[in-house]
């Protein structure tokens, strides 16, 4: 049983530009784009350089809940890789570019004290008022 919730952006967190904070995401799914709010943004880091959002958990939740996503301003051709780090250990780690579908995923936090996500393209990266990536509807639980 659930016995509370939190919207990852209402963690304490640091990152460059905007990543960590609450966003509206605008993603592709087929030939369409659907908003989702509630989101945390994530800004990619360009030209191969790593873009990296800490969130402090004090090992106070068990689940975290996202998808990963590439929002409809983000430049067609990009590929950004990107992972999931407790406590220094990478627990997730996957590929994405513009359009691609996109899980929901639930990977286990509990006991983890920071959690961190990084986004890196070897791109070179245009001008954006906000991070190219959403951890879509992110949010962090505890049983």
């Amino acid at each position: 049983m659930v016995i509370s919730t939190a919207w990852l952006y209402k963690i304490p967190h640091s990152g460059g530009q905007t990543s960590g904070n609450a966003d509206i995401a605008v993603v592709q799914i087929g030939s369409d784009y659907e908003s989702f709010p509630l989101s945390t943004n994530q800004w990619v880091g360009c030209n191969g350089a790593v873009n990296t959002a800490s969130y402090r958990l004090q090992a106070q939740w068990s689940t975290l809940s996202f998808a990963f996503a590439l929002q409809s301003h983000t430049p067609p051709d990009l590929v950004v890789e990107w992972t999931v780090i407790a406590d220094g250990a990478t627990i997730y780690s996957g590929t994405a570019k513009p359009g691609d579908p996109f899980e929901r995923l639930e990977l286990d936090v509990f006991g983890v004290r920071d959690l961190q996500f990084t986004a890196r393209t070897d791109s070179i990266c245009g001008t954006a008022d906000k991070g190219y990536a959403a951890l879509v509807q992110g949010y962090v639980a505890a049983r």
